[in-house]
C-alpha cells in the first residue's frame, strides 16, 4: 500500500536509522544538510513523482561541484524509500558513464546519476516515458543547461546553496583532530588510508578498510563507531556499490590532511601501493576503489602536483601501471563493459594506447556490436594515430563501424567528422558534419567544430555562418567563446580576441583554453613576459597538459632567440625550454613536440642532433613539411648545400595546398641565395611568395610574420625602398608587436 505524501510530511514518521542518519549521528558532506532539509526535499521529489503519474515526466535534480557526495546520500535515501513505497525502480549511475540499459517494461522510476554525460539522452527518455513512468535525472547543475528536456520536467533543487562558514570551521577543527588522531595508532593507521582515498572522492568499502589494518568486520566496526563519535569519521551503508563505505568528514577535511602530511613528505604512488594490494579483483566493490583512484589522479593533475611536485606525475602514473601491469589486466578483464570502457579512457590518457586497445579487443570479442565499444574503440584509434600514422587507417575503420551500428548518433558524426578534418580529409569531414547536424541541428559543438575547421581552412564566410547559428543556441558556451576569441586573433582584432577570452575568465578564472590562447597571442606579438604569467597560470592549472607545456617551451625558445638577435643575455632560457620539451616529450612524443625540441638543439647550437631526431620523424611522417623544413634549416648550418636544397624542393614540389611552409621554403632559399651572391635568383624567390599570397587569404598573425620574413630579405637586398614599404604596411596591421618596433631599431 502507497503512503500519501500528508503522511510523509511528518518527520517524525522518518526512521532515523534510515540513509540520513546513522546510530543517531548525521551522515552529512562538504556542506550541511540537515535532516528537516533533507526531509523537505525528499517529500518535494516523491509529491513531484504522484503528480505524474498520470502523465510521466522527468524530475531534475541538479547539485554543485562540491555537493555530489550530499547528493547521492539524498538520492539513496529516496529511492529506498520508494522501494519502500512499491514502486519498480532502474537505477543507472555505476560510476556515472555513459552506458545504459532501457529499463525493464515494469520499471516505474528510472534513476540516471551524472544524466547529461549520457548520449542521445533525449531520444532515449522520450522512447521510454510512457503514462506513469519517471525519469530522476541528476548531475552537475552546470552540465544541464544545454540539455534541451522536450518531455515535461520538474526541477528539483536545494543542493546548489553552500554554508560559507563551514570550510572555515573544518578549517580550525582539523589542528586538534589530527592531534588526536596521531595519539591512538590504530585509528591513525585506518584514518591515514581513509584519507588517501577519501581525498580523491573515493571512499573505501568497509571490508577494504578492514584487510587494510588487519582487522576483523567485527572488532574494526567499534574502532570505525568510535572515530565517528569522535567526528573524525563517518560510514554508510548503501544499497548500490560500494555496500559498506567508510570516509573522514568530508573531501576538504582529508584533503587538508593529504597536503600537511606532503609538506614532510610527498605524496607518491607508493602510498597508495597497500590499498592495490589488498583488492580482491572479484568483488566489484574494491575494483570500483581502484579504478576511480586511477580516474581521480588523472583527472586532477593540478592536486597531484601540489602534494607530490614531480613525484606523482603522469609518467609515474604510467610507469606504475606498466610495473603493475599484470594485475591491473586481471583487475580489468574482471569487470563489466562499462569498467572496460573506463578503464580504457584512463590508459589513453596515460599514453597507453597499445594496452588500452587490447582491452576493447577483448571486450569486443564477447560483444561484437556493443555501440558503446565501437564508439570508443574509433576515438581510441583517432588519438592514437597522432603519435602513430599507421593507425590511421584503422581509425576510418573503426569509425566506419561504429556509425553503420549506430547512425543516429550526433556527437559519433562529430567525433568522426573533427577526425577526418585532422587528417585532411576535407570532404569526408563536411558530410559527417552535416549528418550530425542533420540528426541535431541545435547541437551547439558540431557547429562549434565545424566551425573550427573552417578557421584553419580561414573560410571565413563558412566560420561566421556557424558561429551566428551556435550564438543563438548558447552565447555563453565557452568553446563558443574560445572559437570567437580565435576569429578575432586571425583577422587581426587583437584587442576583440583579447576581451573575449578575459571575459571567459571572469565565467571560469580557471579555463585553460582561454590562458592558453591569451599566452599564444602575447608571444606572437612579442610580448613575452605577459604570454609567461598566462601560460605559467595554464600549467599550474593543468601541468599534465602537453600542448601548454609546448606553448611555454616555444615561448621561450623565442625569447631566447629575440634577445640572442639583439645582443642580450638570454639566461636560462633555452635551458628552461629544453625542459619543457623533455617534459612534453615524456607525457605524449607528438610529431609537434619532436619539432620543438629539434628547433631547440638547433638554436642552441646542435644541428647534428637535430636532424638525427627529424630524420627519424620524416621516416614515419614524411609528409611533416615543418620538419623536412627544419631539417633543410639543420642541413644549411652544416654547410651541406645539397641536402639543404633536397628538403625544401621536397616540400615545394609536395605541398601544393598548405601555403605557409612554401613560403618559408623559398625564403630560406632567399637566405642562402644571398649568402652565395645570387641576388637575382633571391629576388627571384621573394616574387614567388608574392604570387602565392596573391592567391590565399591567410591570418593576420602569419602575415605580419611572412612580411617580417620578407623585409629582412628587401633589406639584405639594399632594397631598400621596398622594404621601408613593407615596414608600413605591417605597422598597420599590428602596431603594438615586439618583433615589428625592433625593425626600426
Amino acid at each position: 500500500m502507497m503512503m500519501s505524501t500528508t503522511d510523509l510530511l511528518d518527520t517524525d514518521s522518518v526512521n532515523d536509522t534510515e540513509l540520513l542518519y546513522l546510530n543517531e549521528r548525521p551522515i552529512w558532506g562538504p556542506q550541511l544538510l540537515n535532516l528537516e532539509m533533507m526531509v523537505q526535499l525528499k517529500n518535494k521529489a516523491i509529491s513531484i513523482i504522484e503528480s505524474m503519474n498520470e502523465t510521466g515526466g522527468v524530475i531534475i535534480v541538479p547539485f554543485n561541484d562540491h555537493a555530489e557526495r550530499s547528493t547521492l546520500m539524498f538520492l539513496n535515501s529516496l529511492l529506498g524509500r520508494l522501494l519502500f513505497l512499491n514502486y519498480t525502480l532502474s537505477s543507472q549511475h555505476f560510476l556515472g558513464f555513459p552506458y545504459l540499459v532501457l529499463p525493464k517494461p515494469t520499471t516505474q522510476i528510472w534513476h540516471i546519476h551524472h544524466a547529461p554525460r549520457f548520449q542521445n539522452l533525449q531520444m532515449m527518455i522520450e522512447n521510454w516515458i510512457q503514462k506513469g513512468r519517471v525519469a530522476i535525472l541528476s548531475g552537475l547543475d552546470h552540465s544541464f543547461c544545454n540539455e534541451k528536456i522536450t518531455v515535461s520536467f520538474k526541477v528539483l533543487s536545494g543542493f546548489d546553496q553552500k554554508d560559507d562558514s563551514f570550510d572555515q570551521e573544518l578549517h580550525t577543527a582539523i589542528t586538534s583532530v589530527l592531534d588526536d588522531i596521531r595519539d591512538k595508532p590504530i585509528l591513525s593507521h585506518t584514518h591515514h588510508f581513509i584519507c588517501l582515498c577519501d581525498a580523491w572522492g573515493v571512499p573505501l568499502p568497509f571490508e577494504l578498510a578492514a584487510r587494510l589494518v588487519n582487522f576483523d568486520p567485527d572488532p574494526f566496526s567499534s574502532i570505525i563507531e568510535q572515530a565517528s563519535q569522535d567526528e573524525l569519521l563517518f560510514w554508510v551503508e548503501r544499497n548500490k556499490p560500494p555496500e559498506l563505505l567508510i570516509s573522514s568528514v568530508s573531501e576538504y577535511f582529508s584533503k587538508q590532511y593529504l597536503k600537511q602530511l606532503a609538506q614532510s613528505k610527498p605524496i607518491t604512488i607508493n602510498d597508495y601501493t597497500p590499498i592495490f594490494d589488498c583488492i580482491d579483483c572479484t568483488q566489484q566493490e574494491d575494483r570500483y576503489v581502484a579504478l576511480k583512484l586511477i580516474q581521480s589522479w588523472l583527472e586532477n593533475s593540478k592536486m597531484r602536483y601540489e602534494i607530490s611536485n614531480n613525484a606523482f606525475s603522469l609518467v609515474q602514473i604510467r610507469e606504475w601501471l606498466m610495473l603493475k601491469w599484470n594485475f591491473f589486466k586481471s583487475l580489468i578483464l574482471a569487470g563489466n563493459a562499462v569498467e572496460h570502457l573506463i578503464w580504457c579512457q584512463c590508459l589513453v590518457k596515460c599514453g597507453l594506447y597499445e594496452k588500452s586497445h587490447h582491452i576493447l579487443e577483448s571486450a569486443l570479442s564477447k560483444d561484437p556490436d556493443n555501440k558503446y565499444l565501437n564508439q570508443y574503440n574509433a576515438h581510441l584509434l583517432s588519438v592514437w594515430s597522432r603519435v602513430d600514422p599507421d593507425k590511421n587507417i584503422a581509425a576510418h575503420q573503426a569509425f566506419a563501424k561504429a556509425t553503420r551500428i549506430c547512425n543516429t548518433n550526433p556527437c559519433l558524426w562529430q567525433s568522426r567528422g573533427i577526425f577526418e578534418a585532422s587528417s585532411h580529409n576535407i570532404k569526408d569531414a563536411i558530410i559527417s558534419f552535416d549528418k550530425a547536424l542533420k540528426i541535431d541541428p541545435l547541437n551547439i559543438h558540431t557547429l562549434i567544430a565545424r566551425a573550427n575547421m573552417n578557421l584553419e581552412r580561414f573560410h571565413l564566410d563558412s566560420v561566421e555562418e556557424d558561429l551566428n547559428k551556435a550564438d543563438h543556441i548558447d552565447n555563453h558556451n565557452l568553446y563558443l567563446l574560445h572559437l570567437k576569441g580565435r576569429l578575432a586573433f586571425y583577422q587581426g582584432q587583437w584587442q576583440e580576441a583579447d576581451q573575449i577570452w578575459k571575459s571567459m575568465l571572469i565565467i571560469n578564472k580557471q579555463h585553460v583554453y582561454a590562458l592558453q590562447s591569451l599566452g599564444n597571442m602575447a608571444r606572437e606579438r612579442g610580448h613575452f613576459e605577459s604570454a609567461q604569467t598566462y601560460l605559467n597560470t595554464a600549467l599550474q592549472q593543468n601541468p599534465d597538459n602537453v600542448a601548454v607545456c609546448l606553448e611555454m617551451a616555444v615561448l621561450k625558445r623565442k625569447w631566447g632567440e629575440f634577445l640572442k638577435k639583439q645582443n642580450k643575455s638570454v639566461n636560462t632560457l633555452f635551458d628552461e625550454s629544453m625542459d619543457l620539451c623533455k617534459r612534453a616529450e615524456q607525457i605524449e612524443p607528438t610529431p609537434q613536440v619532436i619539432v620543438a625540441l629539434s628547433a631547440l638543439h638547433r638554436i642552441m647550437g646542435y644541428p647534428q642532433i637535430a636532424i638525427d631526431k627529424l630524420k627519424k620523424l620524416l621516416h614515419v611522417y614524411p609528409n611533416n613539411f615543418q620538419a623536412r623544413h627544419l631539417s633543410g634549416l639543420c642541413f644549411e648550418d652544416l654547410n651541406e648545400r645539397k641536402n639543404m636544397y633536397k628538403e625544401l624542393k621536397i616540400i615545394l614540389n609536395q605541398d601544393k595546398k598548405s601555403y605557409q611552409f612554401r613560403i618559408f621554403a623559398y625564403y630560406s632559399m632567399a637566405y642562402h641565395a644571398i649568402k652565395q651572391n645570387e641576388s637575382e635568383k633571391a629576388l627571384q624567390y621573394t616574387i614567388e611568395v608574392d604570387r602565392i599570397l596573391r592567391k590565399i587569404n591567410i591570418p593576420v598573425h602569419k602575415k605580419v610574420n611572412i612580411f617580417i620574413e620578407k623585409y629582412h630579405i628587401l633589406k639584405m637586398l639594399n632594397k631598400h625602398h621596398d622594404a621601408s614599404l613593407i615596414q608600413k604596411e605591417i605597422k598597420m596591421l599590428d602596431r603594438d608587436n615586439v618583433f615589428v618596433s625592433a625593425l626600426s631599431e
